[in-house]
């Protein structure tokens, strides 16, 4: 098999176990300022996040010292096995050992999948409406986007913002919805935007940054964990087989959709196969991802 890990490529591995759950682990909620991309570690007792155990050997030093960075770091990083599907990881143990003799370095680590594709403010599934950039840089926080056309949006809608040219991940985009609509350019009055959490934009954007419409509806009704179902204001452009995210930063959980029915709280709602991990409220964001 051939393995990877962030920017090691390739990775000589002697031994890897797979990614199982813990026997006994639990996921603990460090305090951020709400702009860390990821902020959780594992500790005992409890359930939680699939980790594995990775051994190899390497000559290169510099793979040792980025892998040792990762673990300081706490940065997420991409790993691949020949015949899985790539996850995102945390390095959660870190030791090397260097043989003097022969120079070689045998190593082993601890990895444990994120679920930072849920917990990133992005990403949405863009859909036929807006398809524009950034006619300005936007601070963090900000509530208004300057942008070079406002064609086919409206207030309400949902829009992902994110850089242009590369695949949008939970963590280089944001969803944010539009408030009222007003003038193109640097120098109008753009989108007034809101974020999941009541605030402004959670990353630092640029110009020329793009902006597009995507699909999102809020919860209808009050969902406590462990229900399957959720009722929504509006179930527009939704289908079975879609991802949706459910949730604000810091609180998202991801369900595939297995029937979705009618709208309002009163209505049959949209149905999933796994039930809620976390109580939802009225007015929360239903996104789809996927």
């Amino acid at each position: 098999m051939a393995y990877s890990i962030g920017t090691i490529d390739p990775l000589n591995v002697t031994s890897y176990d797979g990614f199982d759950l813990p026997s006994d682990a639990t996921v603990v909620r460090l305090l951020s300022d709400g702009t860390t991309t990821h902020n959780a570690v594992v500790q005992s007792s409890g359930s939680s996040l699939p980790e594995a155990r990775i051994v190899g050997i390497t000559t290169t030093e510099a793979d040792i010292i980025a892998l040792r960075a990762y673990r300081l770091s706490h940065e997420l990083v991409t790993f691949s096995a020949t015949g899985e599907s790539d996850r995102t990881v945390l390095v959660l143990e870190f030791s090397a050992r260097q043989d003097k003799m022969d120079g070689v370095w045998d190593w082993s680590a601890t990895l444990v999948e994120s679920d930072a594709a849920v917990d990133g403010p992005g990403v949405g599934l863009p859909v036929a409406g807006l398809d524009t950039t950034l006619a300005a840089d936007p601070a963090v926080a900000a509530t208004n986007l300057k942008v070079a056309s406002v064609t086919t949006v409206t207030a309400n809608d949902f829009v992902r913002v994110g850089a242009a040219g590369v695949t949008a991940t939970a963590l280089n985009s944001e969803v944010v919805r539009v408030l009222t609509v007003g003038t193109t350019g640097s120098g109008g009055t753009g989108l007034d935007i809101v974020s999941d959490t009541g605030g402004g934009m959670v990353l630092d954007r640029a110009s020329a940054d793009e902006v597009k419409t995507v699909t999102g509806h809020y919860i209808a009704a009050p969902a406590s964990a462990g229900a399957s179902n959720l009722k929504v204001d509006s179930v527009a452009a939704l289908t079975g087989g879609d991802v949706v995210r459910i949730g604000y930063l810091n609180h998202y959980e991801e369900r595939t959709l297995t029937v979705v029915g009618t709208a309002g709280a009163a209505g049959t709602g949209i149905t999933f196969g796994v039930g809620l991990a976390k109580d939802h409220s009225i007015g929360e964001w239903v996104v789809v991802t996927g």
